[in-house]
């Protein structure tokens, strides 16, 4: 199907996030009109400063996982792209319903309100994840978008899943949820289907955070890193191979193409940047005389021989990817801009 054309009426779930309010920045930059769901007009008043562009609304959405929860604003918004970036990243989890409820639903809910009420759109991208493709296999392997993470799917079925499986089982079923819905109902919907896959996601802050324990997980983890005691860390654990790591900015437009290249549609895009270390992030930071970062130790760098193969990102979506240095060093001075007296 067509993509969409320039200045197209996009609608973005989970507006007020960290990685939504780059995509919605991104879809301004390009000269499209935007419409963000937010939970709160708190949180949508936040935007609207930030933005200052005519072109940025916002609408309220309390709980996603509602069956009706986007069908008022599907109906009456003639939206040519909807980009459902809403969905949790988090660990506080009691249930494996804490997080697969909400990612699978809010999915699904999107689908069936663009099916129902979006006559006018014509493509829909939804954030999935890296983790998604991650099925444990022996090393040397190289994942690629034919991937999919069933053994974390397997863990919440057989009542042994940690957090973390719950986490990747609720990014893999709610990616798949959508790729069935598009085989169930293709005869009938007027838009087609894009999902982009991002590692662990980095970068700038330009999201409301008004404190420093307000910060999302991903930022979180990265002061983790840089905050441990040195005393601690061991070269197994600094020199370990990590999930990946990409910048906002370039998985924002991974979204933005999706959106408008019509090659990519009917796509996974595995978006990953560089895959690194935690001794990767201690060197960076240490090598631009940045005081107060632990050493690690250097050299204790595994050979990476699992690999994720990004190629199709670079050939459909013409991605070029920030690089891991200035990904690193752009979130170390995010987080010290928005907390000098804890950086």
């Amino acid at each position: 199907m067509p993509a969409i054309i320039a200045s197209a009426k996009i609608l973005v779930t989970g507006a007020s996030g960290f990685l939504a309010t780059h995509v919605i920045r991104s879809l301004l930059e390009e000269g499209h009109k935007v419409v963000g769901t937010v939970r709160s007009s708190t949180k949508g008043d936040y935007l609207v400063k930030l933005y200052k562009s005519e072109n940025f609304s916002y609408v309220i959405v309390e709980n996603i996982e509602a069956t009706d929860a986007f069908d008022a604003m599907v109906k009456s918004g003639n939206f040519d792209g909807i980009a459902h970036v809403a969905s949790p990243f988090h660990m506080r989890v009691k249930e494996p319903k804490d997080l697969i409820g909400p990612a699978v639903g809010g999915t699904t809910n999107i689908l069936q309100s663009a099916l129902k009420f979006g006559p006018t759109v014509k493509r829909i991208v939804i954030t999935s994840s890296a983790v998604a493709m991650l099925e444990p296999h022996p090393a040397p392997y190289t994942y690629t978008e034919s991937d999919w993470n069933e053994s974390s799917i397997r863990a919440v079925e057989e009542n042994k899943a940690s957090v973390i499986d719950i986490y990747q089982a609720s990014k893999t079923l709610a990616e798949r949820a959508a790729w069935d819905f598009i085989k169930k109902h293709k005869g009938e919907i007027s838009f087609d289907l894009v999902t982009i896959c991002p590692p662990w996601i980095l970068g700038p802050i330009i999201h409301e955070v008004p404190t420093i324990d307000a910060l999302n997980l991903s930022h979180t983890m990265f002061r983790g890193i840089i905050k441990a005691n040195q005393e601690q860390l061991t070269p197994e654990a600094t020199g370990a191979p990590q999930i990946g790591l990409s910048d906002a900015r370039n998985i924002a437009t991974a979204h933005v193409r999706a959106l408008t290249v019509e090659a990519a549609g009917g796509k996974r895009f595995l978006t990953t940047d560089s895959l690194f270390s935690h001794q990767d992030i201690y060197d960076i930071l240490n090598d631009a005389g940045i005081q107060g970062i632990p050493k690690g130790h250097p050299g204790s760098q595994v050979p990476e021989i699992t690999l994720q193969d990004s190629t199709q990102s670079i050939q459909v979506l013409g991605m070029q990817y920030i690089g891991l240095k200035e990904v690193v060093l752009s979130t170390y001075n995010t987080l010290k801009d928005h907390f000098p007296a804890e950086f």
